[in-house]
């Protein structure tokens, strides 16, 4: 690892996570990236590890923000496939509406059925409100 600048990086053969411990449960093992702490890492021959095993031996290009804070943007998108839909591909995009709701709408393409949306709202209450709230049995 090199040092560019005040938070800036240089890394060749590095690891990334955001996972603690020795063995986190995901990581992207990269052939080299720049990585700018107060901003977003990018890097090059990369590889996709679950628990160290590769689901994804080689991805081309990776990047991801680096910001602690929640932030609006468009998630991983995902592939799969099956018999009644067929092939389908979807596109999330999350909205960080406050540090206590967001939003997550996607479209769905599938190869049999057409063009399909999801919407997701999450919200978290306030401490006075959820304590308040019986238990559940």
């Amino acid at each position: 690892m090199d040092k560019l600048g005040d938070s800036v990086y240089s890394v060749r053969q590095g690891l990334f996570t955001t996972c603690d411990g020795d063995n986190p449960d995901w990581s992207f093992k990269m052939g080299s990236a720049e990585a700018d702490l107060e901003s977003h890492i990018s890097a090059s021959d990369t590889s996709f590890l679950v628990k160290g095993v590769p689901v994804m031996p080689y991805v081309p290009f990776f990047a991801a923000a680096l910001r602690r804070e929640r932030q609006s943007g468009f998630l991983f998108p995902e592939f799969g496939t099956n018999s009644r839909y067929g092939f389908l591909t979807r596109t999330p995009y999350y909205w960080a509406i406050n540090d206590s709701q967001d939003l997550t709408v996607a479209m769905d393409v599938y190869t049999k059925r057409g063009i399909g949306a999801d919407i997701e709202y999450r919200y978290s209450l306030s401490q006075e409100a959820g304590a308040s709230c019986p238990p559940s049995a």
